[in-house]
């Protein structure tokens, strides 16, 4: 078996990833907090709601839930939030972009406008082709996963997590 090399480029770029559920976000962010080395900025998208689960408790209880579970997975302060928007629903945002999807321009979040996860996601370098698919599986209850790095560091994420994301 031949090593591949890595890659010399000094240059930081934006990956997403989409995982049909939360337990398997948490197992990547735990394998990520393993790897001391890496200077990756991480942040999850994911629905508020689940239609069954909504049903039975309130949105805000959802929100603390859902809130808690993160603040598990990352270190503090823990930058978090929800956003209703128009196009995708109701989603959180956690970790070091979070900010930005909560910055707010005339009183509403960006992340809340028609076309501010779009153009936030575009902003971060991510192709339109790209943008798209992964604000659909958000919209159909996905969780995506923006990681965000230099070449390097994100050639030996791909290869510790290549298991969890083929």
């Amino acid at each position: 078996m031949t090593k591949s090399k890595t890659p010399e480029k000094k240059q930081r770029r934006t990956i997403l990833r989409s995982f049909t559920a939360f337990n398997e976000v948490e197992k990547v962010i735990f394998i990520l907090q393993k790897i001391n080395d890496l200077n990756i900025e991480v942040s999850i998208l994911g629905p508020l709601t689940e239609t069954k689960r909504y049903s039975e408790k309130s949105l805000s209880d959802l929100e603390l839930e859902i809130k808690t579970r993160c603040e598990e997975l990352f270190e503090s302060p823990l930058h978090f939030g929800t956003v209703s928007n128009p196009e995708i629903g109701s989603v959180f945002i956690t970790g070091a972009f979070a900010p930005i999807f909560l910055q707010e321009i005339n009183e509403k979040k960006i992340g809340s406008m028609s076309t501010g996860p779009y153009s936030i996601l575009r902003g971060l370098g991510i192709d339109q082709e790209r943008v798209t698919a992964y604000l659909k599986a958000l919209t159909n209850g996905n969780y995506v996963i923006i990681f965000r790095g230099y070449d390097e560091e994100l050639y030996q994420l791909k290869e510790v997590l290549n298991d969890v994301w083929v």
